[in-house]
């Protein structure tokens, strides 16, 4: 499959600050951009609008796959790229390398700019996959399409296309406590769920609450079932809670391992060496 037709997904609410350079990053290779606002008392809709998108609104029902599945069924495309209004997108031609037919999604770089704008931290994540309506996201934070995607017979494969994340340079107190609520009802339902774990033990982090973060940490890792990725970034995150409570004699056991992450190696070495500062 050499041809095919690219559609963009996005739900927003009050991301006027970043929805047009996000808009503007797809306007040129997309053949449909859908933007569902679920709330918006900015000029989100407005945004939308003007730079050509197909705007829909839908009532938030603290859920992220419930809007996102709600955008897919206004996808006229063969594709579609999942993209949110704090993020824009680079190197797509690279995409047509990788369509055939036993693929039914890509996983792309995400390139998170964290707090302060100092450091980045990458991870992988499926954002573009086939318009079928067997393909849907799961999961009411941190949603996931990759089950549904392999439930329907198709692959999975990297790539290296890059998405820019700006949306953790600033962690509002508000979103934290959004997140947080959805972790713990989603937690209360599976609560040995390590993937849960781990992003709740992330968003504990962004508290600085730091005693709640380690144990979820520490309980995360004991199952067995996390990502190298995120086996990695745990003890990183254990490493900085270890100094923060003056921890120092654990930092070299806690990061004994070398990472084949560019972003995670790096933060690696400069916490070990702030650890003997």
């Amino acid at each position: 499959m050499s041809d095919f037709t690219l559609g963009i997904a996005m739900i927003v609410k009050n991301g006027a600050d970043t929805l047009a350079e996000a808009l503007k990053s797809v306007r040129g290779i997309a053949d449909q951009i859908v933007v569902v606002d679920t709330g918006s008392i900015d000029a989100s809709p407005a945004i939308a609008s003007r730079l050509g998108a197909e705007l829909h609104y839908f009532k938030w029902q603290d859920d992220f796959s419930v809007a996102r599945n709600y955008s897919l069924t206004k996808m006229r495309t063969d594709w579609i790229l999942m993209l949110d209004a704090d993020e824009e997108l680079a190197d797509f031609e690279k995409l047509k390398e990788f369509v055939d037919d036993q693929i039914g999604g890509i996983r792309v770089k995400i390139l998170n700019q964290m707090q302060g704008g100092k450091s980045v931290y990458s991870h992988r994540y499926t954002r573009f996959f086939r318009n079928l309506p067997e393909i849907r996201f799961e999961g009411k934070i941190h949603e996931q399409i990759n089950e549904s995607i392999t439930a329907a017979g198709f692959e999975i494969i990297d790539s290296e296309i890059k998405i820019h994340h700006s949306g953790y340079s600033e962690n509002s107190p508000e979103k934290i406590e959004r997140n947080r609520e959805l972790l713990l009802e989603e937690l209360e339902s599976n609560p040995d769920d390590s993937w849960i774990l781990f992003h709740l033990a992330e968003t504990e982090f962004s508290a600085k609450n730091h005693s709640e973060s380690k144990e979820l940490f520490i309980k995360a890792l004991s199952k067995n079932e996390l990502s190298p990725e995120q086996i990695e970034k745990s003890r990183v995150r254990l490493a900085q809670i270890a100094i923060a409570e003056d921890q120092f004699e654990l930092i070299e056991d806690i990061l004994d391992f070398r990472s084949e992450n560019m972003e995670i190696e790096g933060f690696r070495k400069y916490i070990l060496s702030s650890a003997y500062l």
